[in-house]
């Protein structure tokens, strides 16, 4: 390869500046413009935009669904309302039909029961012993157990 002390001095300066130029050519076909810059610099702008768009949205949803859930609470309680006032006048004439227990008075306290695979066993609060009365899933019977 031939060095530069070769060539003239006018060849050396018209070398130096295609090897200037070509260099120049390289770096703006890879270095971003201003152009780049703006049109980068909009993108991110609507991105702002669009993304503040979906935090409103966002807090919009949240308090719809915050009011749906205090719809939805009081139409079951109204609804549970409604139906545990049927239930008063449906269910005696139900279980005595059903399992031919007369039920005398429905109240409404807590009742502790248990299951097992066929029955429900609850307090029988007519007898004077410790006692649970079986409603069976089954039968339409009922049952008795004497409790410990």
């Amino acid at each position: 390869m031939e060095t530069l002390t070769e060539f003239s001095p006018g060849e050396k300066r018209a070398l130096i500046s295609l090897i200037h130029s070509r260099i120049e050519e390289k770096l703006r076909d890879q270095l971003p413009t201003r152009e780049d810059f703006s049109e980068l610099k909009s993108i991110v702008q609507e991105l702002a935009r669009s993304q503040q768009e979906l935090a409103q949205a966002q807090k919009h949803t949240e308090k719809e669904l915050r009011n749906l859930a205090r719809q939805v609470g009081g139409l079951s309680d109204r609804l549970g309302g409604s139906l545990e006032d049927l239930s008063y006048d449906v269910l005696p004439a139900c279980i005595e039909k059903y399992h031919g227990i007369e039920v005398d008075e429905l109240g409404r306290d807590f009742i502790p029961f248990y299951l097992d695979s066929e029955s429900i066993w609850m307090p029988d609060k007519r007898q004077r012993k410790k006692g649970f009365t079986c409603l069976s899933l089954t039968e339409r019977s009922s049952k008795e157990k004497e409790s410990d």
